[in-house]
């Protein structure tokens, strides 16, 4: 892919925060910020008949304490 295509090639709504290669274990990283998870599901599924893909949506420390908060709330109500 040209410089071009890879700008252009980011989930709608999101921002690519930077792309890693491990070219001799045929590995790579690519971190994602986006608010619309089935975008980015959207973007990784083109990929999917070349590669396996494991994704893993992780949240900041402020919204991880609000989850943590509903989830105890959840389970002592």
């Amino acid at each position: 892919m040209s410089p071009q295509e890879r700008a252009n090639n980011i989930p709608a709504g999101g921002k690519l925060r930077g792309r890693w290669h491990d070219m001799s274990g045929r590995t790579r990283v690519a971190i994602v910020e986006s608010d619309d998870l089935a975008a980015v599901h959207r973007w990784i599924g083109q990929w999917n008949p070349y590669m396996d893909i494991d994704l893993t949506p992780v949240v900041d420390d402020e919204e991880s304490a609000a989850i943590g908060r509903q989830i105890v709330a959840d389970n002592n109500g």
